[in-house]
Order: C-alpha cells, then sequence, then structure tokens
C-alpha cells in the first residue's frame, strides 16, 4: 500500500491485488477474499459525510449550550448591565450561526494549499515548525 501511495496510485482492491500479484503474495495474505473484508465496517464516503454531519451538529448544540450557560451565570451575577449580558449573547448566538452556515467540506487541495501556506509563513519568519516525527534538524517534537 506505501508503494502504490508512493507511487501516487490509486489504493484500493484491485489495485492491491494487482500489486501482490506482482509480488507473488496474494495467495500469502488470504486472497482477494481477504483484501475486501479489510473494508468491512468501515464508513462508505456517504455514510462518512452523514457522520461529519452529525458531528457538526453535536459541536453547534454544545456550542449553543456553552453560551446558554454563560448568559444564565451572567444574569445570575448581577454584576454586568443585562443589557450587556443580552448584547453578548446575541453575539456568541450570531457567530455560532454564521459559523455554522460558513464551514462546509474543504477540498483536499484546498486544505493542502492552506497548510504549505502556513508552514511557508512560519518558516520566513524563522519561526520553529513543529512536526512528528521530526524530518529536518531545525523542526522539533
Amino acid at each position: 500500500m506505501t508503494e502504490l501511495m508512493n507511487a501516487q496510485r490509486a489504493v484500493d482492491i484491485v489495485t492491491l491485488a494487482a500489486e501482490l500479484d506482482r509480488y507473488k503474495e496474494r495467495d500469502a495474505i488470504g486472497g482477494v477474499a481477504y483484501l475486501a473484508s479489510l473494508t468491512e465496517g468501515l464508513p462508505r464516503r456517504p455514510v462518512i459525510e452523514e457522520y461529519i454531519r452529525i458531528v457538526k451538529e453535536k459541536s453547534l448544540a454544545r456550542r449553543l449550550m456553552s453560551i446558554c450557560s454563560l448568559a444564565i451565570a451572567q444574569a445570575a451575577d448581577q454584576s454586568d448591565p443585562i443589557i450587556d449580558v443580552i448584547g453578548k449573547i446575541e453575539t456568541g448566538l450570531m457567530e455560532a450561526s454564521e459559523r455554522s452556515l460558513s464551514y462546509g467540506f474543504q477540498s483536499l487541495d484546498q486544505i493542502v494549499q492552506n497548510s504549505f501556506g502556513t508552514i511557508d509563513n512560519l518558516y520566513q519568519q524563522s519561526r520553529e515548525i513543529t512536526a512528528w516525527p521530526p524530518t529536518s534538524s531545525n523542526w522539533t517534537a
């Protein structure tokens, strides 16, 4: 699988079986049936997207609970004017609402591009880059 990935080839049952055939190791690992069994129980792509939606929804619910808890605590404390408390709560709710609407899926290209931009900026500022495992003498773990 590593060789396939290093060659920037797809890693799936078909390509993996072909690669194992090339090394005459397919039968030694249990054949195509064994390869197919490796993916049993793993979520498929449409299911993963549904799981992500559920996690995002739960995250938004936790954010809402946090905002409401803060509102209750500040209203009970009565140390700030109540109009200021309402303003803070409205701001928190608006930010949570905007964030839930604006954050969707990003393509892998976007994620990589953003990551390399951050790494390049750190390098240009002569700051240390933290990574594991360390791959260069100027990186720290």
